[in-house]
């Protein structure tokens, strides 16, 4: 088994196998190392590959859901969060048409800029 290959001498022909042999054990560790990573996957189906994420997502999602709710009393918990309901109306559906829309709410984008930065 270890006679010369291609001419190489045998000596030359084990340093081949064993390298060979070693970078296969190589890639079955460390693919099995990569399939063992623990993922964490938040109730919209996002994946995170980190619980801190994770639950960072989780927590805003939770706690931002009123701005995509349209039941009736949302308005109140929109408030809650120092949102004004035109703003969020603004946002989610009519946009910002110019400058000024923007300038005259500046506040309730710090506020929301707020929001999402606390984790």
């Amino acid at each position: 088994m270890f006679n010369t290959i291609n001419g190489l001498s045998s000596g030359q022909s084990v340093f081949l196998y064993v390298t060979i042999v070693a970078v296969i054990l190589f890639i079955i560790i460390s693919l099995t190392l990569i399939k063992k990573k623990e993922t964490f996957k938040a109730s919209d189906g996002s994946l995170f590959m980190n619980k801190e994420d994770y639950e960072i997502y989780e927590n805003l999602t939770i706690k931002l859901a009123p701005l995509f709710n349209d039941s009736k009393g949302n308005d109140k918990l929109i408030n809650s969060l120092g949102l004004d309901t035109t703003f969020v109306d603004l946002l989610k559906n009519k946009g910002f048409k110019d400058l000024k829309s923007i300038i005259i709410y500046k506040e309730q984008f710090a506020t929301l800029s707020i929001l999402l930065n606390q984790s």
